[in-house]
């Protein structure tokens, strides 16, 4: 079971939050061996699917489900296999890494601007009045940003960004994906496929094979646009659950 001390989150709600995720094999003792309600006060649970007696006995102590989550994994390869005429929607973009405060300041306002409407924080009754989601992604991508393990793209058609992405190596042969998200005023142009293919060709300019992120139920815009054009594999579905631990909230 790992456990993830989320700073990120503690800033917007003032509780001290964790996120945990469920391995094969961890068990409700594990959970209550690790003391997650004697140390934080707000937690967020992924359980792997199908594990159900896991979900019920977090449910019985007040844990409310949110998403289903996927994780999915794409092969670098396919790059050589997609028809050339997606590969026209390219004409006109560019994809830049950003590397200074300033330029992370433009993710950071679209962000602010509702960009990610469909997420859990978003759709949880508990949080939804407080505009939490938009604060909690600026507060992640600053914290992801200052760790230094995590790079950050834009796509830009034009010279007009539209998009952006981050990249995190895992292994000699993996990187993943802990963010990204097209900006409001390009949601509706089919910019997925532009986002997606620099995502891979980055990956294949750092000599990695494959590329992991994770994705929700509850964004089936993405899931349908990726599918039309990109092949992937779900390695895990995941189904979250969250609770609220201080009374005083």
């Amino acid at each position: 079971m790992k456990v993830i001390n989320a700073t990120w989150d503690q800033v917007n709600t003032g509780l001290k939050t964790c996120e945990i995720v469920f391995e094969k094999n961890d068990t409700f003792k594990t959970y209550l061996d690790a003391d997650i309600e004697g140390n934080y006060q707000f937690s967020v649970v992924k359980v792997p699917a199908g594990d159900l007696e896991l979900v019920h006995q977090l449910e019985e102590t007040g844990y409310r489900y949110i998403e289903n989550q996927l994780v999915l994994s794409f092969d670098i390869s396919q790059l050589d296999e997609i028809n050339p005429v997606w590969k026209r929607l390219l004409k006109g973009f560019t994809c830049c890494q950003i590397k200074t405060y300033d330029e992370l300041d433009s993710i950071i306002e679209e962000v602010n601007n509702n960009m990610f409407e469909t997420d859990r924080f978003s759709l949880d009754p508990c949080f939804r009045e407080s505009n939490i989601s938009s604060k909690r992604y600026a507060n992640w991508i600053d914290h992801l940003f200052k760790k230094g393990d995590t790079l950050f793209f834009t796509i830009a058609r034009e010279g007009a960004r539209a998009g952006f992405f981050t990249m995190k190596k895992e292994s000699k042969n993996l990187y993943r994906c802990p963010i990204a998200g097209i900006y409001n005023g390009y949601k509706s142009a089919g910019y997925i496929f532009v986002l997606t293919w620099f995502w891979l060709q980055n990956g294949r300019e750092f000599g990695t094979r494959k590329l992991i992120t994770s994705v929700s139920l509850n964004n089936r815009d993405i899931l349908s646009s990726l599918s039309k054009i990109f092949s992937f594999r779900i390695n895990e579905i995941r189904i979250v659950l969250r609770k609220v631990v201080s009374s005083d909230y």
